[in-house]
């Protein structure tokens, strides 16, 4: 009975190790821009942490660079209620993306204010921001045809 208790503790603290080791690769991939690669790492991750701010930020950004932007919107709302100030970014860029322009802006004036001191995040933001106003003036160009 007692080695059958060892061989199941063994076997679920090596459970947890293998598990911690693929969420921190999966961070790695992140940071590298391999999203696809870190996503289902943090698919498995949110099932028994939901709950993770950070968690729920690189999964809703894994999902909205691989294009699963309708997925990404509950976990970059959870992350930015928490104050997480990379999923401003995503969540501005995902709200450009479905044509909510002053959602977007929100998010980005709250990425700016978050990140004021970072000259390499303000030039991500930048350039989110350039992209949204090309969507808006695109958006604001075309014509309803009836």
């Amino acid at each position: 009975m007692q080695r059958h208790l060892i061989l199941f503790l063994l076997f679920t603290a090596s459970f947890n190790l293998l598990n911690a080791q693929s969420l921190d690769e999966a961070k790695k991939l992140y940071l590298e821009g391999r999203y696809a690669e870190a996503l289902p790492a943090f698919k498995e991750a949110y099932l028994t942490d939901a709950n993770n701010p950070a968690l729920n930020q690189w999964l809703g950004a894994c999902l909205l660079e691989t294009g699963d932007a309708l997925a990404a919107k509950k976990p970059l709302i959870f992350a930015s209620q928490k104050n997480i100030p990379d999923a401003y970014l995503y969540l501005g860029q995902l709200y450009a993306k479905m044509y909510q322009f002053a959602d977007a802006e929100v998010q980005f004036t709250k990425y700016q204010r978050a990140k004021r001191r970072d000259k390499g995040a303000l030039e991500k933001l930048e350039v989110q921001k350039e992209y949204a106003e090309k969507l808006k003036r695109a958006v604001n160009r075309t014509e309803d045809v009836q």
